[in-house]
């Protein structure tokens, strides 16, 4: 019925027009009867005319009014309802971009994760070599070794560690180019998370300044804790390690915002036993800020 609201009402406003000039025509006919317009002669067409117009005419013109008032009102409407039609488009289209953005991020996002697992998967290899009399002994991986040689292993070391942050990078860097392009990967998965993550607050402006004068949006969080649950211990004490920074202009600056930003070590141990390099440890800690460790329980009892 709604769909025809407009016909009808044009149907009622003819109605009443009708009504109106045959009761007009029924006074004109009570008042001189219906003999004046079987013998009226020109002039008396005349007053009859002038008659009926004076009286129909606005009445006419009123309706006419009223019947344009309501196209308008429907015109209004109409339009009203296309700026909302295109409105719900545009949110659409704008809702779809979103989506394919973010399934374009994804695709990249994870095919970097996949790659580093892979190489993660090759560093944390056990494997077997033979001593001089050809017996077989279990060797460890390169992360356990570089662990073992760094921080320490369960058995009591008789040389001294090394304590510097700045000479424990350089065993790092030369120790193995896998676990070098390890490490360069996990920084462009973070920096790409920074970069291109649904609603990132760092979108066009990755450099030290802006690292340091913003805070992780949610997608960024969710996606950089992605990354970490992929991390395993040993490799966090090598990651604080390999992010260690000389002065501000070091070229791992970056590096080491990005685990400050998104709480890289908030699963690290940082209790170790007193014959292990806690002096190294302490070192490590006291390098970054608070927020590297998020919510890690050992951060605020260590003594």
């Amino acid at each position: 019925m709604k769909k025809y609201w407009l016909l009808i009402l044009l149907l009622v406003v003819l109605l009443i027009a009708a009504v109106f000039a045959w009761q007009l025509y029924a006074l004109y006919t009570a008042a001189f009867g219906t003999d004046i317009l079987l013998n009226a002669t020109r002039a008396d067409w005349g007053v009859l005319g002038d008659f009926f117009g004076g009286t129909l005419n606005p009445i006419f013109s009123f309706l006419g009014l009223i019947m344009l008032l309501v196209t308008l009102f429907q015109n209004q409407t109409e339009l009203e309802l296309s700026r909302n039609e295109l409105k719900e488009s545009s949110q659409a289209l704008k809702a779809q971009a979103s989506t394919l953005d973010k399934q374009r991020f994804e695709d990249t996002f994870f095919a970097l994760l996949n790659q580093l697992n892979n190489l993660l998967e090759q560093l944390l290899a056990e494997g077997v070599r033979h001593d001089f009399e050809g017996k077989p002994t279990d060797r460890n991986s390169v992360v356990t070794a570089l662990k073992h040689d760094l921080i320490g292993s369960d058995l009591h070391r008789l040389t001294p560690y090394t304590t510097s942050l700045q000479a424990a990078k350089n065993v790092l860097l030369k120790h193995d180019p896998l676990l070098n392009q390890y490490f360069r990967i996990l920084y462009q998965i973070l920096k790409f998370v920074a970069t291109n993550s649904p609603n990132t607050s760092l979108v066009g402006h990755f450099n030290v300044q802006s690292l340091e004068d913003t805070t992780p949006s949610a997608n960024e969080k969710f996606y950089s804790n992605i990354v970490r649950s992929f991390v395993p211990e040993t490799v966090y004490y090598l990651l604080a390690v390999n992010c260690f920074t000389k002065n501000s202009q070091d070229p791992y600056r970056p590096y080491k915002l990005l685990v400050e930003r998104y709480e890289f070590f908030e699963h690290m141990p940082l209790r170790i036993p007193d014959h292990q390099n806690r002096e190294l440890l302490d070192n490590l800690v006291a390098h970054y800020k608070p927020t590297a460790f998020g919510s890690n329980a050992d951060y605020g009892q260590r003594g």
